[in-house]
């Protein structure tokens, strides 16, 4: 049955057949299948109406190429000064005219090559090549029908037999069968160069033969019998139609009208419309050096602000809050910590093994009469797997609203990961850079040194992908990382990062308009598709140095990118040898999410502290309108789960994001009991407060042990 093929599963079938990542371009322009050895890089064009077995059978023949197909250090040098492979340069004998000619004998020699080898290495592709060529030949894409075979040139009648044979009869000479065995036979590249080159040879000897004044009978043509009358050849002469240019028949061999015709019909394969276009999106690596400012840098820039006479009170009161707070926060701290030591607790007993040695025990023996049991034992424990966070949260402009209580949240998680011994890292992103400019999209092209100059300072390998693109320019703007907080901090390091953030909610909040900041802090655009790129370069780095077996990596955001100017529909985003091939279901962001937690194998949960029931709301209608499977009932009822525990997780399939939390600002600052009890007076008062405050306790340790549950997994 003919239908439009599943691009993506085309693509991972690709893959599998290469046994390697290699990139495979669906590119509309195409105007046949192709492999660069060079680059890697599968070509399809996007086909319509085609069968699963015609579709495979071009993917197969291509991976052949891919697996088979030797590109030389010679063939590179060759392809610059000649224009050609170096094995055509040299079965032409160097002849720039026959260049062409050359390669397209050498390329049909070795489809028969690689096409036996892939079939060899993989039996279930012999059906898809057996059907694909039956139903290319039914549609008489070799321009056979009605046609004696026997009359076809020799390089035709290859053509036919390696392809097509199966179903057609090809005949062949003594002398030429000779040379079908020598293909049959080939099992290398070089192999099929020579005989490529006894065959160039056989027949440029055999045209050479043929009488000048020889007359042809003239076979009908497109062009009418005018046309013959016009050449001066008589109607009733015969004229070879396979062969293009009698005026220099002996100097060059037959082309392969066969391959010329399957070439042009081809094209109705190819489904040109522009609905369909793709793009590919060459991701760079990020510059670590230039693109984040470390965590000593940050303190140093807020001392000098701290140490400015206008701004000393604030941050003196900046610093009172901040120790507040991170007393108060010790029993929400210590609930994360027990609990994610208790599941720790728990795993580790799970991996702990009790052996018999064989070796008889002197008490046990005692109760042999009893039981068997009388051997030692012997506890063996599995070594468990160490766990790391990565942090990053949004510095726009939009979140400053909840600025305050994002802090919070993060400052929380930060003192657990201290508490718990697990490496992090916590980075903000913004759109400010160091340099002073401010360019949240693309600049004007008065701009575009400037902008070219950061943006090559902040990441690396931006230059266009060797892979087509159909997009212009970069697909990543610059923008800048700030390390707000470091396991590498100590006590003190920590105290007053925390001190510098409530100075930040506190400039935000307009309650000290004397305090300053450092420029660099500014709220901003909101860069999350860079800091998601980023992170596929410092998440692997993490993991690295510190030699963890799991990083789990928190977004802190209101999640929605701006100043990014990539497709979600059709796009292809490549990193290094990586390519992920984008899910038109879901925007953009959720495709780099997805592509993130493949690329680094780190999973990805997002905090969102709510100002607002409007924003829950907005997310909550969104994840209703992905699943398309919730009522409003259902809808309501989350709605009112969230409005009365104050915080909620979003279905599994309303983003990528392992996890999804939504909390409302109220829950996320969790005062101690004592200070809630010492505002009542009443008993009245002092019960209820209770109810309250432990109502909100339990709210609370729910969330956390759901975050636990995750971070905690191995």
């Amino acid at each position: 049955m003919n239908k439009t093929p599943n691009k993506a599963v085309k693509s991972t079938f690709s893959r599998l057949l290469a046994s390697e990542n290699i990139y495979v371009v669906h590119d509309e322009s195409a105007k046949t299948a192709s492999f660069d050895v060079k680059s890697r890089t599968l070509v399809l064009p996007v086909f319509k109406n085609m069968s699963d077995e015609l579709y495979d059978m071009f993917i197969g023949h291509e991976v052949a190429h891919a697996l088979f197909t030797p590109f030389t250090a010679e063939d590179e040098v060759s392809l610059k000064e000649h224009k050609c492979l170096s094995a055509a340069y040299k079965i032409a004998e160097g002849d720039k005219q026959f260049f062409g000619l050359a390669h397209s004998y050498m390329n049909i020699i070795e489809d028969a090559r690689i096409e036996r080898l892939i079939k060899d290495k993989f039996h279930g592709l012999r059906r898809d090549f057996y059907v694909g060529y039956e139903e290319l030949y039914n549609k008489n894409f070799f321009d056979t029908n009605g046609k004696n075979i026997a009359e076809y040139s020799f390089i035709d009648r290859i053509n036919l037999y390696f392809k097509c044979g199966a179903h057609i009869n090809v005949p062949f000479s003594e002398e030429e069968m000779e040379f079908v065995d020598m293909i049959e036979s080939t099992r290398t590249f070089d192999d099929v160069v020579e005989v490529t080159k006894k065959i160039w040879k056989f027949v440029k000897d055999k045209n050479a033969d043929i009488p000048d004044n020889i007359e042809f009978t003239y076979e009908d043509s497109d062009e009418g019998d005018d046309a013959g009358e016009s050449q001066g050849l008589d109607k009733n002469k015969k004229r070879n139609k396979f062969n293009h240019d009698w005026s220099s028949r002996k100097m060059m061999p037959d082309e392969c009208i066969t391959q010329k015709k399957f070439d042009e019909k081809f094209q109705g394969l190819i489904n040109t419309s522009p609905y369909n276009q793709h793009y590919y999106y060459n991701l760079p690596s990020l510059n670590l050096n230039n693109a984040i400012v470390g965590y000593k840098e940050m303190l140093s820039h807020f001392e000098v602000c701290a140490s400015m006479s206008n701004g000393r009170s604030g941050y003196k009161q900046a610093q009172t809050d901040a120790d507040k707070f991170i007393a108060d926060s010790t029993r929400v701290v210590n609930i994360l910590a027990q609990s994610f030591m208790a599941k720790k607790a728990a795993k580790d007993h799970h991996r702990n093994m009790i052996h018999r040695t064989g070796v008889i025990d002197p008490v046990r023996m005692m109760n042999y009469k009893f039981t068997d049991d009388i051997f030692r034992r012997m506890k063996v424990v599995k070594k468990g797997k160490s766990h790391g966070l990565v942090f990053f949260v949004d510095l726009s402009g939009s979140m400053s609203v909840i600025l305050e209580d994002t802090f919070k949240q993060l400052i929380q998680l930060v003192l657990f990961c201290k508490r718990v011994n697990v490496p992090f890292e916590v980075y903000g992103f913004t759109t400010r850079l160091r340099s002073g400019l401010e360019m949240d999209y693309r600049p004007c092209d008065e701009d575009m040194t400037e902008y070219e100059k950061n943006l090559r300072s902040v990441w690396n390998d931006v230059k266009p992908s060797h892979v087509k693109s159909n997009v212009d320019g970069s697909p990543v703007h610059p923008f800048t990382l700030l390390n707000l907080f470091s396991s590498k901090m100590n006590k003190n390091e920590i105290s007053i990062a925390t001190r510098n953030l409530f100075a930040l909610t506190a400039y935000y909040k307009r309650s000290n308009l004397t305090i300053e900041i450092p420029s660099i802090t500014h709220l901003s655009s909101t860069p999350l598709i860079e800091t998601i790129v980023a992170a596929m370069t410092i998440v692997p780095k993490f993991r690295s140095d510190y030699k963890l077996d799991i990083v789990n990596t928190i977004f802190l955001t209101d999640g929605e990118p701006t100043g990014i100017m990539m497709n979600a529909t059709n796009s292809h985003y490549m990193m290094g040898s990586f390519l992920f091939d984008s899910d038109s279901t879901f925007d953009l962001k959720d495709n780099m999410i997805q592509m993130f937690k493949e690329y680094t194998g780190s999973k990805a949960i997002q905090f969102f502290v709510s100002p607002s029931y409007s924003v829950g709301y907005y997310l909550g209608r969104s994840y209703t309108d992905k699943t398309r499977s919730e009522t409003q009932d259902e809808y309501m009822e989350w709605e009112k789960t969230f409005k009365k525990e104050g915080w909620a997780v979003t279905h599994k399939d309303a983003s990528k994001y392992d996890e999804q939390f939504i909390i409302k600002t109220s829950k996320v600052d969790d005062s101690d009991l004592d200070e809630v009890l010492s505002q009542r007076t009443s008993t009245v008062g002092i019960r209820n407060a209770f109810v309250k405050a432990m109502n909100a306790s339990i709210t609370s340790r729910v969330m956390l042990n759901r975050f636990i549950d995750i971070i905690a997994v191995e």
